[in-house]
Protein backbone atom coordinates (compact mmCIF):
# COMPACT_ATOMS: atom_id res chain seq x y z
CA UNK A 1 0.00 0.00 0.00
CA UNK A 2 1.33 3.42 -0.90
CA UNK A 3 0.78 6.38 1.39
CA UNK A 4 1.42 10.02 0.51
CA UNK A 5 1.04 12.97 2.85
CA UNK A 6 -0.18 16.33 1.64
CA UNK A 7 -0.19 19.39 3.85
CA UNK A 8 -3.02 21.83 3.33
CA UNK A 9 -2.09 25.54 3.31
CA UNK A 10 -3.07 27.33 6.47
CA UNK A 11 -2.91 31.03 7.32
CA UNK A 12 -1.77 31.83 10.87
CA UNK A 13 -1.65 35.47 11.90
CA UNK A 14 0.52 36.36 14.87
CA UNK A 15 -0.96 39.71 15.76
CA UNK A 16 -0.19 42.33 13.13
CA UNK A 17 2.76 41.05 11.07
CA UNK A 18 4.93 43.30 8.94
CA UNK A 19 5.49 40.75 6.15
CA UNK A 20 1.72 40.51 5.51
CA UNK A 21 1.63 44.29 4.93
CA UNK A 22 -1.83 44.76 6.49
CA UNK A 23 -3.29 48.26 6.45
CA UNK A 24 -3.54 48.15 10.23
CA UNK A 25 0.21 47.57 10.58
CA UNK A 26 0.98 50.39 8.14
CA UNK A 27 -1.38 52.76 9.97
CA UNK A 28 0.16 51.96 13.35
CA UNK A 29 3.66 52.45 11.97
CA UNK A 30 2.68 55.79 10.42
CA UNK A 31 1.30 56.97 13.74
CA UNK A 32 4.49 55.93 15.54
CA UNK A 33 6.63 57.53 12.85
CA UNK A 34 4.68 60.77 13.10
CA UNK A 35 5.10 60.88 16.87
CA UNK A 36 8.82 60.22 16.51
CA UNK A 37 9.24 62.97 13.93
CA UNK A 38 7.24 65.48 15.97
CA UNK A 39 9.36 64.84 19.07
CA UNK A 40 12.69 64.83 17.25
CA UNK A 41 13.42 68.38 18.37
CA UNK A 42 13.25 71.52 16.26
CA UNK A 43 16.86 72.47 16.94
CA UNK A 44 18.36 69.31 15.41
CA UNK A 45 20.78 69.84 12.57
CA UNK A 46 20.42 67.80 9.35
CA UNK A 47 23.43 65.70 10.37
CA UNK A 48 21.84 64.94 13.76
CA UNK A 49 18.58 63.97 12.06
CA UNK A 50 20.47 61.71 9.69
CA UNK A 51 22.38 60.06 12.55
CA UNK A 52 19.18 59.48 14.52
CA UNK A 53 17.48 57.98 11.46
CA UNK A 54 20.48 55.72 10.84
CA UNK A 55 20.36 54.44 14.43
CA UNK A 56 16.67 53.56 14.10
CA UNK A 57 17.24 51.93 10.70
CA UNK A 58 20.08 49.82 12.13
CA UNK A 59 17.48 48.25 14.41
CA UNK A 60 15.55 47.18 11.31
CA UNK A 61 12.76 49.76 11.62
CA UNK A 62 13.07 51.61 8.32
CA UNK A 63 9.43 52.70 8.42
CA UNK A 64 9.90 54.68 11.64
CA UNK A 65 13.17 56.12 10.37
CA UNK A 66 11.61 57.29 7.09
CA UNK A 67 10.16 60.65 8.29
CA UNK A 68 13.50 61.57 9.86
CA UNK A 69 15.28 60.68 6.63
CA UNK A 70 12.73 62.77 4.71
CA UNK A 71 13.28 65.77 6.94
CA UNK A 72 17.08 65.45 6.69
CA UNK A 73 16.79 65.04 2.91
CA UNK A 74 14.95 68.37 2.59
CA UNK A 75 17.46 70.15 4.81
CA UNK A 76 20.46 68.79 2.89
CA UNK A 77 18.78 69.74 -0.40
CA UNK A 78 18.25 73.28 0.90
CA UNK A 79 21.93 73.44 1.94
CA UNK A 80 23.13 72.06 -1.41
CA UNK A 81 24.69 68.96 0.16
CA UNK A 82 23.92 66.48 -2.61
CA UNK A 83 25.81 63.53 -1.12
CA UNK A 84 24.03 63.54 2.24
CA UNK A 85 20.77 64.34 0.47
CA UNK A 86 21.12 61.06 -1.47
CA UNK A 87 22.09 59.20 1.69
CA UNK A 88 18.92 60.42 3.39
CA UNK A 89 16.84 59.76 0.27
CA UNK A 90 17.93 56.12 0.05
CA UNK A 91 17.00 55.73 3.71
CA UNK A 92 13.57 57.26 3.08
CA UNK A 93 13.04 54.96 0.10
CA UNK A 94 13.75 51.96 2.34
CA UNK A 95 10.73 53.07 4.37
CA UNK A 96 8.65 53.49 1.22
CA UNK A 97 9.55 49.94 0.19
CA UNK A 98 8.47 48.67 3.63
CA UNK A 99 4.97 50.01 2.90
CA UNK A 100 4.77 47.98 -0.32
CA UNK A 101 5.51 50.75 -2.86
CA UNK A 102 7.91 48.51 -4.75
CA UNK A 103 7.56 49.65 -8.35
CA UNK A 104 7.68 53.41 -7.76
CA UNK A 105 10.48 53.09 -5.22
CA UNK A 106 12.58 50.87 -7.48
CA UNK A 107 12.19 53.33 -10.37
CA UNK A 108 13.59 56.14 -8.21
CA UNK A 109 16.58 54.06 -7.08
CA UNK A 110 17.38 52.94 -10.64
CA UNK A 111 17.30 56.57 -11.73
CA UNK A 112 19.52 57.77 -8.88
CA UNK A 113 22.05 54.95 -9.18
CA UNK A 114 23.19 56.40 -12.51
CA UNK A 115 23.99 59.72 -10.84
CA UNK A 116 27.74 60.40 -11.30
CA UNK A 117 27.98 61.16 -7.58
CA UNK A 118 26.60 57.71 -6.70
CA UNK A 119 28.77 55.95 -9.29
CA UNK A 120 31.88 57.62 -7.86
CA UNK A 121 31.04 57.12 -4.18
CA UNK A 122 31.41 53.48 -3.01
CA UNK A 123 29.33 54.02 0.15
CA UNK A 124 26.39 55.55 -1.73
CA UNK A 125 26.60 52.89 -4.43
CA UNK A 126 26.55 50.07 -1.87
CA UNK A 127 23.59 51.74 -0.15
CA UNK A 128 21.69 51.98 -3.45
CA UNK A 129 22.47 48.40 -4.47
CA UNK A 130 21.45 47.08 -1.03
CA UNK A 131 18.17 48.99 -1.35
CA UNK A 132 17.54 47.51 -4.80
CA UNK A 133 18.21 44.01 -3.47
CA UNK A 134 15.82 44.55 -0.57
CA UNK A 135 13.09 45.81 -2.91
CA UNK A 136 13.50 42.87 -5.29
CA UNK A 137 13.43 40.35 -2.43
CA UNK A 138 10.42 41.96 -0.75
CA UNK A 139 8.46 42.21 -4.01
CA UNK A 140 9.15 38.53 -4.73
CA UNK A 141 7.89 37.53 -1.26
CA UNK A 142 4.86 39.79 -1.72
CA UNK A 143 4.05 38.17 -5.07
CA UNK A 144 4.39 34.71 -3.51
CA UNK A 145 2.13 35.63 -0.59
CA UNK A 146 -0.36 37.09 -3.02
CA UNK A 147 -0.44 33.86 -5.06
CA UNK A 148 -0.95 31.84 -1.88
CA UNK A 149 -3.82 34.08 -0.79
CA UNK A 150 -5.42 33.75 -4.23
CA UNK A 151 -5.27 29.96 -3.85
CA UNK A 152 -6.82 30.18 -0.38
CA UNK A 153 -9.65 32.35 -1.71
CA UNK A 154 -10.61 29.82 -4.36
CA UNK A 155 -13.84 27.94 -3.61
CA UNK A 156 -13.17 24.46 -2.19
CA UNK A 157 -13.51 21.47 -4.51
CA UNK A 158 -16.82 19.66 -4.21
CA UNK A 159 -16.99 16.12 -2.88
CA UNK A 160 -18.24 14.84 -6.23
CA UNK A 161 -15.30 16.50 -8.04
CA UNK A 162 -12.81 14.82 -5.67
CA UNK A 163 -14.51 11.44 -6.04
CA UNK A 164 -14.31 11.66 -9.83
CA UNK A 165 -10.54 12.06 -9.59
CA UNK A 166 -10.02 9.08 -7.28
CA UNK A 167 -8.77 5.77 -8.69
CA UNK A 168 -10.79 2.61 -8.04
CA UNK A 169 -8.74 1.45 -5.02
CA UNK A 170 -7.66 4.87 -3.80
CA UNK A 171 -8.73 6.71 -0.65
CA UNK A 172 -8.15 10.24 0.61
CA UNK A 173 -8.17 10.53 4.39
CA UNK A 174 -8.29 13.89 6.14
CA UNK A 175 -7.73 13.85 9.89
CA UNK A 176 -9.44 16.30 12.24
CA UNK A 177 -8.09 16.18 15.81
CA UNK A 178 -10.21 17.42 18.70
CA UNK A 179 -10.03 17.17 22.48
CA UNK A 180 -12.55 14.43 23.25
CA UNK A 181 -12.92 12.77 19.86
CA UNK A 182 -11.01 12.98 16.62
CA UNK A 183 -12.24 12.08 13.16
CA UNK A 184 -10.96 10.69 9.90
CA UNK A 185 -12.87 11.73 6.79
CA UNK A 186 -12.42 9.04 4.14
CA UNK A 187 -13.20 9.94 0.53
CA UNK A 188 -13.26 7.30 -2.19
CA UNK A 189 -15.15 6.60 -5.38
CA UNK A 190 -17.84 5.05 -3.22
CA UNK A 191 -18.50 8.26 -1.28
CA UNK A 192 -17.63 9.81 2.08
CA UNK A 193 -17.32 8.01 5.41
CA UNK A 194 -16.60 9.56 8.81
CA UNK A 195 -14.62 7.45 11.28
CA UNK A 196 -14.27 8.24 14.99
CA UNK A 197 -10.78 8.20 16.50
CA UNK A 198 -9.33 8.80 19.99
CA UNK A 199 -9.07 12.37 21.25
CA UNK A 200 -6.16 14.67 20.47
CA UNK A 201 -4.27 14.08 23.79
CA UNK A 202 -4.16 10.30 23.26
CA UNK A 203 -3.01 10.60 19.65
CA UNK A 204 -0.41 13.25 20.47
CA UNK A 205 0.98 11.06 23.27
CA UNK A 206 1.40 8.09 20.92
CA UNK A 207 3.03 10.26 18.25
CA UNK A 208 5.42 11.85 20.76
CA UNK A 209 6.44 8.47 22.21
CA UNK A 210 6.93 6.97 18.74
CA UNK A 211 9.06 9.88 17.47
CA UNK A 212 11.10 9.94 20.67
CA UNK A 213 11.87 6.23 20.27
CA UNK A 214 12.88 6.71 16.64
CA UNK A 215 15.22 9.58 17.52
CA UNK A 216 16.83 7.54 20.29
CA UNK A 217 17.06 4.51 17.96
CA UNK A 218 14.95 2.47 20.35
CA UNK A 219 12.60 -0.36 19.42
CA UNK A 220 9.33 1.33 18.41
CA UNK A 221 7.47 -1.53 16.75
CA UNK A 222 4.73 -1.69 19.38
CA UNK A 223 4.08 2.04 19.10
CA UNK A 224 4.03 1.80 15.29
CA UNK A 225 1.40 -0.95 15.58
CA UNK A 226 -0.59 1.07 18.14
CA UNK A 227 -0.66 4.12 15.90
CA UNK A 228 -1.71 2.01 12.92
CA UNK A 229 -4.53 0.29 14.80
CA UNK A 230 -5.84 3.39 16.57
CA UNK A 231 -5.29 6.13 13.97
CA UNK A 232 -4.90 4.75 10.45
CA UNK A 233 -6.66 1.38 10.40
CA UNK A 234 -10.13 2.69 11.42
CA UNK A 235 -10.10 5.01 8.42
CA UNK A 236 -8.93 2.55 5.78
CA UNK A 237 -11.40 1.08 3.33
CA UNK A 238 -11.26 -2.67 2.86
CA UNK A 239 -10.14 -2.45 -0.74
CA UNK A 240 -7.86 0.59 -0.57
CA UNK A 241 -4.36 -0.06 -1.93
CA UNK A 242 -3.33 3.61 -2.21
CA UNK A 243 -3.99 6.24 0.46
CA UNK A 244 -3.57 10.02 0.38
CA UNK A 245 -3.27 11.41 3.91
CA UNK A 246 -4.10 15.01 4.90
CA UNK A 247 -2.80 15.22 8.50
CA UNK A 248 -3.75 17.51 11.33
CA UNK A 249 -1.83 18.67 14.39
CA UNK A 250 0.96 16.36 15.54
CA UNK A 251 0.15 13.94 12.70
CA UNK A 252 2.10 16.30 10.43
CA UNK A 253 5.23 14.92 12.11
CA UNK A 254 4.26 11.26 11.73
CA UNK A 255 5.84 9.16 8.95
CA UNK A 256 2.74 7.14 8.06
CA UNK A 257 4.74 4.80 5.87
CA UNK A 258 6.59 3.58 8.97
CA UNK A 259 3.44 2.34 10.72
CA UNK A 260 2.93 -1.41 11.05
CA UNK A 261 -0.34 -3.30 10.67
CA UNK A 262 -1.36 -6.37 12.64
CA UNK A 263 0.52 -8.65 10.26
CA UNK A 264 3.76 -6.74 10.72
CA UNK A 265 3.60 -5.02 7.30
Amino acid sequence: MSISVRGLPRVILYGVRKRDKPWLWITLQMIAAGILASTAGHAQTPSELLSQADRIAEQGNWFRAAPLYAKAEKEFHRAGDRRNELHAKFGRLHGDAESGSYRATRAQVVRDITDPLVEGDPQLKIQALALLGNIDLSSTEYAQNRREMEILRRPPASLSAIRRQMAANESLIEFVLDTKKSYALEVSQGGLEVHELPGRPQIELLVTQFLSGVRKQQESGDLAKALYSRVLSPALGKHATSVIVVPDGSLHLLPFGALIDGEGV
